[in-house]
């Protein structure tokens, strides 16, 4: 063979070989895209129920819309004009589910194109920059996914103009969102790039930090320095595992490192702070506010820990124990105490029961601001506010008729009304715990606008003990510690003669009082206390918590148990002890 001949036949084999590798790698990417977009339609493609399909099909206008939308709606909410878009995703899952009678049906995939259409023409913004970069890019994203096949050039082009307005350029759960749907931009334009970059955005903000996001503690703060694993941190947690189930495997798979800080996130702090499948109220800032209805205040965390259970992390059995405790007192029991310095706040398990103890200090927010009209009377949350709970059902949806100047556990000056900043930082230093992951120790030096407090709570097997010392106010307004407020549950048992009696219905003043049994908890006061007492029904609306609810006035038995400090109080003290583990005679 002559040398020519060699160096063509070299020639024809290394090209051939570079072809083979190119061809393999862009193989390799196209495959990767169709597994993340096959995974991603795979929920959407549960065929929705035949009567809704027919009811929309039949109001549905010749130009596309529908009777029971508003269109001219401006509330930043709930956005009654983002109705359209969740027909269309309903119209659009019939049409492409393989598990539907009417999939690939010609008189439905005309309608569904007439309604996209409609947004289309108008573009429906808000004032709310939530909806215009997250909640309409992101019902979009799923109706152009489920419809992609079937779209024309320009529906494709409007599509992906308005899910371009999800840019990647915010923090935490927020940052998150905007990412997720850039994932599904990359799979409608076919680009692996667009994909590797929205998922590395993501796996970015998987990380311990002192900013938002996730803390050092392993909880989650979100609009600054604001205790947030649920609300904020549950949006994040749901799109984090959510997309690493979907992009498992592929080359846009999560590093292991960034699994474990989520899995921490998760096992590490917001387990601790939930009773079953009901949240600790102190960590979901103005989401205290939304009505959960019938559904368990953290019943997110369940798709959560079956995402995560699918993960290669290392702590499947844990998640599987979380999973059965989510499901009620079946479930193995969470045993333990934990102090979350990064929150101020301090959680306490025992199989029987949950307590908790809420502070701030001039490192955090007490709550978050009321966006959008929620969250309006939360001023006090962070002010010592102290939950307990057996059932998890304890404080399920009363806050529309809650007292919000008598929050669990805090002492509140009684003014003639909420008023004052929001939204606030402590103005003192001192507010911290000390836990042996068993028993642990709560203590804040505490200060709102003239009142002073030092408050301390300390955990045990069967009870815990609350103690107040310099208490003081120059204001001519009462000051109390509220005991707890919570639904009225049963009797309300005193000291009678040999055995407890029940209380009569209504307001009641107790002096000298051992001990008041409610709900399967003691509450015992050491050197006979004065108290105030309500069991009696009171009413509300949810709208004076949350503008984006009715003026419907609510009615509920309530438990108020209250410690007055009187007026003008000077270095006042109060000590009592919550005993949800012990019967009455044991006082």
């Amino acid at each position: 063979m002559n040398g020519r001949i060699l160096l063509r036949s070299l020639i024809v084999v290394f090209t051939t070989a570079v072809t083979c590798v190119v061809s393999t790698s862009a193989f390799t990417q196209t495959s990767d895209l169709d597994i993340v977009k096959s995974r991603l339609l795979e929920p959407l493609l549960e065929s929705p129920e035949r009567e809704s399909i027919d009811n929309l099909l039949s109001s549905m206008k010749p130009d596309g819309s529908f009777p029971n939308v508003d269109y001219a709606d401006t509330n930043g909410g709930n956005w009654a004009t983002s109705a359209h878009l969740s027909h269309v995703l309903t119209l659009a899952r019939a049409y492409a589910s393989p598990k539907s009678d009417l999939a690939g049906d010609p008189r439905l995939g005309k309608a569904v194109m007439n309604a996209l259409d409609f947004w289309f023409e108008r573009d429906f913004i808000n004032r709310n920059w939530w909806w215009n970069q997250i909640g309409v890019p992101g019902r979009m994203a799923r109706c152009l996914l489920l419809l992609d096949d079937h779209l024309s050039a320009e529906q494709l082009v409007r599509g992906l103009k308005i899910l371009e307005r999800a840019q990647i350029r915010m923090t935490g759960a927020n940052l998150v969102d905007v990412a997720y749907i850039t994932v599904m931009r990359g799979i409608l334009e076919k680009s692996p790039a667009i994909v590797a970059e929205a998922v590395n955005s993501i796996t970015n903000e998987i990380r311990i930090t002192m900013d938002e996001g996730v803390q050092p503690d392993d909880s989650f703060h979100q609009h600054g320095a604001l205790l947030y694993n649920h609300g904020y941190g549950a949006v994040f947690m749901d799109n984090c595992s959510e997309l690493a189930v979907i992009v498992d495997g592929t080359r846009f798979a999560f590093p292991k490192e960034k699994l474990d800080i989520l899995s921490g996130l998760i096992l590490d702090g917001t387990r601790w702070m939930i009773r079953f499948s009901t949240k600790d109220y102190g960590a979901t800032g103005r989401g205290i506010s939304r009505r959960s209805g019938r559904s368990p205040s953290a019943g997110y965390l369940r798709p959560v820990v079956e995402n995560m259970i699918e993960l290669p992390t290392g702590r499947t059995l844990e998640f599987r124990d979380l999973l059965a405790y989510l499901g009620g007192e079946s479930g193995p029991p969470l045993v333990g105490n934990r102090h979350f310095p990064r929150g101020d706040i301090m959680t306490h398990h025992r199989p029987g029961w949950y307590a908790s103890a809420r502070m701030f200090s001039n490192r955090l927010l007490n709550t978050d601001r009321p966006h959008n009209g929620e969250g309006l009377k939360s001023h006090h949350l962070a002010d010592g506010c102290t939950y307990i709970m057996k059932t998890g059902m304890e404080y399920h949806d009363i806050f529309p008729v809650w007292d919000w100047m008598k929050i669990p556990g805090a002492t509140i000056e009684q003014k003639p009304e909420l008023n004052g900043e929001l939204c606030r930082t402590g103005t003192r230093p001192f507010a911290g715990g000390v836990s042996d992951s068993l028993y642990g120790a709560a203590a804040f030096d505490f200060e709102r606008d003239g009142l002073t407090a030092r408050k301390a709570w300390f955990f045990f097997d069967d009870e815990f003990v609350c103690l107040g010392a310099g208490i003081s106010c120059p204001s001519e307004n009462p000051v109390v510690t509220t005991v707890n407020q919570c639904f009225l549950r049963g009797s309300v048992l005193i000291p009678g003669g040999n055995r407890p009696q029940a209380l009569l219905y209504g307001r009641h003043e107790l002096d000298g009082i051992g001990f008041v049994c409610h709900d399967g908890v003691t509450y015992v006061f050491p050197g006979k206390q004065r108290v105030s007492l309500e069991n009696e029904a009171r009413t509300g609306t949810w709208r004076e918590i949350n503008t984006q609810y009715s003026n419907d006035i609510i009615s509920h038995d309530v438990f108020t148990l209250l410690i007055d400090q009187g007026k003008k109080p000077m270095n006042g003290t109060y000590a009592y002890i919550a005993a949800p583990g012990l019967p009455p005679e044991s006082a």
